[in-house]
C-alpha cells in the first residue's frame, strides 16, 4: 500500500474539470433526507481535489441542509489523527478505512464501522445490483456490509510500447493463463531492453520490479503466502512464513534483477523514485499495482499494461478493493448514509472513473472504461487483462491484518537491504525479519488482550499496559467495592491549542463488578506512570503538528480529555522525570490520559555594540 498511496498523493494534483458530469450529478441526487441543517464531516487523505471538490457542491446543490466538511489529513499521519479522533469522541462521519495503513479489517476491529445493510435494505435502500459481487463480498462480515466500493484495482505489468517497438520483442501478454509468461521470460525481455547498463546519464533498465505495492504480497507469485489463511478472517497471524524455501526464492529472484541480471535499478540510483525510471522514459517495464493506471496518463509516450508473470505454478496478483464507509458513531446516520449512496452512484462512480482511470466497480460501466485507453489497446485486451487479474487475484494484506503498520515497518526496514547491498543474504535476512515479524504479530495479539486488575476495598494492585510504556499502581481504598480497571495504551495524532501530543494515549476503564457500571472517579488518588521516548521528541510528526523544532522536555506533562468540556486540561499532581524519560501523577479520576508538552521556540540572538 505505500506505493499504491504515495503514487496516487502524486498523480492526483491538477486532474481535469468534468463539468457535464458535475451538471449531471446535480440532477441525478434524492432530496435531502432532514429538515435542520447538518454538518458532516468526510475525513480524506492530502490527495483529495478535483472529484471530491466536484462531488460536495453536486451533493449540496441538491441536498442543502446538509453540509459537507472536507477534512484534508496528510497522508502519514492519516492513521494516528483518524485514531486520536476517535479516542476523543470526535470521529469522521464518512471515510475510507482503506485509505489508511491500517485498513478495513483494522477499523472493524476496533469497532469503528457501521453496519450499512439495514440502510441498504431500508426506507432510503440501494440496489446493489449494479456492483460486481466480489467487491461488495470484500466488506461483508457475518452478513453485515461495512463499506460500499470505490474501486476495485489489480496489479499489472505496465510496458512502454515504443521501447518494445524499437527492439522488435512482442508485448507482454493480457492473458493470465498464459503458460509462456513466466518470471524467466519477463527476466528474458528485460535483459533484451536494457540499454547502457553503468552509464547513469543513457542507462535504460528492462523493468522496475516495484510489485503490488507492499513486500509481503510478492511471493504470491510464487504460491507462497507469507501468513496462514485464519490471519485474512481474523484480522491476527499467528506465525509468519518470511524464510520458507520458497519465499526466499521469490526475494531472491527480486535481488537477481539488480545485482545478477542488472536489468532493474537499485534504490539509490532512482533519483526520481522508482516510478520515475518508468515515467522518465527510462525503463521499459513496471510491476506495480492498478494506480499505474493515473500515475502514467500523461508521460508522452505509449504504454499498456499485461498480466504479471508467474514464478511458479499458484501465483495470484494483489486485488485493492477501497470502500466507503459510515462511522459507528455518527450522530447522522440518516445523512451519512444519502451522502454514501451519492458517492457510489453510476455518475460519480463514472465522474471518479474518468479524472482516475480507475476501475468502476459498476458492470454498467466496463464498457466506457475499457475505451479509455483504446489509443494503445483493444477493448478486448483491456477487459481480458482486468478481468483475469481479479480471477486470479486476492485482496491485499494491508487491508485484512489489524495494526499493518506495524507489520509494514518489518518489511521496509528488514527488506530494504536486499535491494540496496548485493553482497545482502536473502536466507539470512529473511531469517533475522521473520524472526522479528513474528514478534510483532505477537505483539499485536497481546495489544487486544486488555491487561486489567481487580480492586477491592482492603487492597490494592499493580497493572501495566501491554507495551510497557504505562504502569497504573492502586493502594487499598482506591475503590468503594469491587472494582475491575483495565488499562490499554494507543498511539495517536492529538489536537490541543498551544500543545503537542507526544508518546503513547493511555485509556483507564474502571467497571463496577458484576453489575459493569462505569467508574469515573475514584476514592483516593493512584499512581500512573507513563514513558516517553526521548528521541522522538523531535521527529517528522511533532515537528509538523507543532510546526517548529520539536518539545520542550521539561514542559512534558500528563493531561486528561474532559468529555464535557471537550478539551484536555492539564493534571495538577503531573511531574516529569526527564533522567527516567517518565511522566508521573497521582490522578483520582478514570478516562483518558495523555503526555503534552509545549512547543519549542527558538528566539534570535540579537547582538548589539556599544
Amino acid at each position: 500500500m505505500s506505493n499504491k498511496v504515495s503514487c496516487i498523493v502524486a498523480a492526483a494534483t491538477g486532474l481535469f474539470a468534468l463539468v457535464v458530469v458535475l451538471m449531471v450529478l446535480g440532477q441525478a441526487s434524492e432530496p435531502a433526507l432532514a429538515d435542520d441543517r447538518v454538518t458532516l464531516t468526510w475525513y480524506v487523505w492530502d490527495n483529495a481535489g478535483q472529484w471530491e471538490n466536484q462531488m460536495i457542491q453536486a451533493f449540496q446543490s441538491t441536498h442543502p441542509t446538509i453540509t459537507i466538511e472536507l477534512m484534508v489529513v496528510p497522508l502519514d499521519e492519516f492513521h494516528l489523527r483518524l485514531n486520536g479522533m476517535w479516542l476523543q469522541g470526535n470521529p469522521p462521519d464518512v471515510w475510507s478505512p482503506n485509505h489508511s495503513i491500517n485498513g478495513f479489517k483494522h477499523a472493524l476491529v476496533k469497532g469503528w464501522l457501521a453496519d450499512l445493510t439495514p440502510f441498504i435494505n431500508g426506507s432510503n435502500p440501494l440496489d446493489l445490483g449494479d456492483f460486481f459481487t466480489e467487491s461488495i463480498a470484500m466488506h461483508t462480515v457475518d452478513g453485515k456490509i461495512y463499506g460500499l466500493p470505490i474501486y476495485s484495482g489489480v496489479s499489472f505489468v505496465f510496458y512502454n510500447k515504443d521501447m518494445f517497438d524499437a527492439a522488435g520483442i512482442a508485448y507482454p501478454p493480457t492473458d493470465w493463463d498464459d503458460p509462456t509468461w513466466t518470471w524467466d521470460a519477463m527476466v528474458s525481455k528485460a535483459i533484451s531492453l536494457t540499454k547502457n547498463y553503468g552509464d547513469p546519464e543513457r542507462v535504460q533498465y528492462g523493468v522496475v520490479a516495484v510489485i503490488q505495492g507492499t513486500w509481503d504480497v510478492y511471493p504470491w507469485l510464487w504460491g507462497q503466502d507469507l501468513y496462514p489463511p485464519s490471519a485474512y478472517q481474523t484480522g491476527f497471524a499467528t506465525e509468519s512464513y518470511l524464510d520458507t524455501p520458497t519465499a526466499t526464492l521469490a526475494y531472491q529472484a527480486r535481488q537477481d534483477l539488480i545485482c545478477k541480471h542488472h536489468v532493474s535499478p537499485s534504490p539509490e540510483e532512482a533519483p526520481w523514485g522508482e516510478y520515475g525510471w518508468f515515467s522518465n522514459n527510462r525503463a521499459a517495464m513496471i510491476a506495480t499495482g492498478f494506480w499505474g493506471l493515473w500515475v502514467f496518463q500523461d508521460v508522452g509516450f505509449d504504454w499498456g499494461f499485461a498480466a504479471l508473470p508467474k514464478g511458479a505454478p499458484g501465483a495470484k496478483g494483489a486485488t485493492y478493493t477501497d470502500p466507503w464507509a459510515m462511522s459507528s458513531a455518527t450522530e447522522h446516520p440518516d445523512e451519512a448514509w444519502e451522502f454514501i449512496k451519492f458517492l457510489v452512484s453510476q455518475d460519480a462512480q463514472r465522474a471518479y472513473m474518468q479524472i482516475t482511470h480507475a476501475p468502476p466497480v459498476r458492470r454498467s460501466l466496463m464498457p466506457e472504461w475499457s475505451t479509455l485507453f483504446s489509443d494503445t489497446m483493444t477493448i478486448t485486451q483491456v477487459q481480458q487483462v482486468h478481468a483475469g487479474a481479479l480471477a486470479s487475484g486476492a485482496e491485499a494484506p494491508n487491508h485484512l491484518l489489524v495494526d499493518y503498520k506495524e507489520i509494514y515497518n518489518v518489511f521496509d526496514e528488514e527488506l530494504g537491504r536486499l535491494w540496496r547491498d548485493c553482497n545482502a543474504s536473502v536466507t539470512e535476512t529473511l531469517a533475522s525479519a521473520d524472526a522479528r515479524l513474528e514478534q510483532v504479530l505477537d505483539e499485536i495479539i497481546r495489544r487486544y488482550t486488555v491487561p486489567t486488575v481487580t480492586l477491592d476495598v482492603s487492597t490494592g494492585g499493580v497493572v501495566t499496559t501491554n507495551d510497557g510504556l504505562a504502569t497504573l499502581a492502586f493502594g487499598a481504598g482506591t475503590v468503594s467495592e469491587t472494582t475491575v480497571v483495565s488499562v490499554t495504551s494507543e498511539q495517536a495524532i492529538l489536537e490541543s491549542p498551544g500543545l503537542v501530543s507526544v508518546g503513547s494515549v493511555v485509556r483507564v476503564q474502571a467497571t463496577i463488578s458484576g453489575t459493569g457500571e462505569t467508574v469515573t472517579q475514584a476514592n483516593a488518588p493512584y499512581t500512573m506512570t507513563v514513558g516517553y521516548d526521548e528521541g522522538a521528541l523531535g521527529t517528522l510528526v511533532v515537528r509538523r503538528v507543532a510546526q517548529v523544532s520539536g518539545v520542550q522536555e521539561s514542559t512534558l506533562a500528563l493531561y486528561w480529555w474532559n468529555p464535557a468540556a471537550r478539551t484536555w486540561e492539564r493534571e495538577p499532581s503531573s511531574q516529569v522525570d526527564t533522567a527516567a524519560n517518565v511522566v508521573q501523577a497521582t490522578p483520582t479520576r478514570f478516562g483518558l490520559f495523555a503526555v503534552f508538552g509545549r512547543r519549542q521556540v527558538y528566539l534570535p540572538l540579537v547582538m548589539r555594540s556599544y
